[in-house]
């Protein structure tokens, strides 16, 4: 199942807006004619925003998957069963990594 999107593909403001055939002045279309600009603007802005937020949580799971790599390669190591230091070290990141 697909979830839904609010920023697929197809833009949701894809008319003008017409203008209105002499019931506002002319002012006022000129300004709905600036807000319909304004708000293409801003929906093209919020689907650069979700594709960059997107690809940072992305790069956060890749980072944390290989820090998890990394301290699992190093308490597994025999340099740090032989020294005292890095054997506390190693403990600690055990107990951090079940509480994770």
């Amino acid at each position: 199942m697909t979830s839904w999107n609010p920023l697929g593909k197809r833009p949701y403001l894809t008319s003008r807006p017409l203008l209105s055939q002499n019931l506002c002045t002319h002012l006022e279309d000129r300004d709905l004619a600036v807000a319909f600009a304004r708000l293409q603007e801003l929906e093209d802005h919020a689907k650069r925003i979700y594709k960059e937020v997107k690809r940072y949580e992305e790069c956060l799971q890749a980072m944390r998957r290989i820090e998890h790599k990394m301290a699992s390669e190093l308490c597994n190591s025999q340099v740090c069963k032989e020294e005292e230091p890095l054997r506390k070290a190693r403990a600690e990141a055990f107990h951090g990594s079940l509480s994770v």
